[in-house]
């Protein structure tokens, strides 16, 4: 389980301002609720390291949980990116992130069944690309690319997050 302490330090030093909170961190669905503050927002990011630059200054989408009105200057901030902000609920935008992210791994897995199966047959995993890159079902920014997504501690972590959720919400079934 990760340490969300220093995320709670944080929060507990701004919290008695007043001021609107945003947290951007991934943290598991529910934390943000948990602590009991009306006054924040949970901001999902979609950075990857490879163009985090770019997608900071030009996301597709903001997605922002919380259940208190956005004040001016979050609004304004959220404005000047020229894209859909998506309200919705303290966990709808924390799950999200772990949902993008494990879309993301399933690419990756998927890459590297396809590239194994395409080597046995001799066709070249990169020719057999430019084809899914140009298929609108798929596109360009897909994660065709083989390897390994655990070695990314993103998406590992949501891996991990993940998996706590499932065993979590089958107890409560049980």
């Amino acid at each position: 389980m990760r340490d969300l302490t220093p995320i709670q330090t944080l929060i507990a030093k701004f919290a008695p301002t007043g001021v609107q909170l945003v947290l951007t961190s991934q943290v598991p669905p529910g934390f943000t609720r948990s602590l009991g503050i009306e006054n924040i927002f949970h901001q999902a990011e979609t950075l990857r390291i490879i163009d985090a630059e770019l997608r900071a200054f030009h996301p597709e989408y903001i997605a922002v949980g919380g259940e208190a009105k956005i004040g001016t200057h979050y609004a304004n901030y959220l404005a000047a990116f020229h894209c859909p902000v998506l309200r919705m609920t303290w966990e709808e935008a924390e799950f999200s992130k772990i949902a993008v992210n494990m879309t993301l791994a399933s690419q990756v897995d998927n890459a590297n069944r396809l590239a194994a199966v395409a080597a046995k047959v001799g066709a070249n995993w990169d020719v057999v690309c430019q084809a899914l890159k140009l298929d609108s079902r798929i596109g360009g920014r897909s994660y065709l690319k083989p390897g390994r997504w655990q070695d990314s501690k993103h998406l590992l972590r949501d891996s991990v997050t993940l998996e706590e959720l499932e065993g979590r919400c089958t107890s409560r079934t049980i």
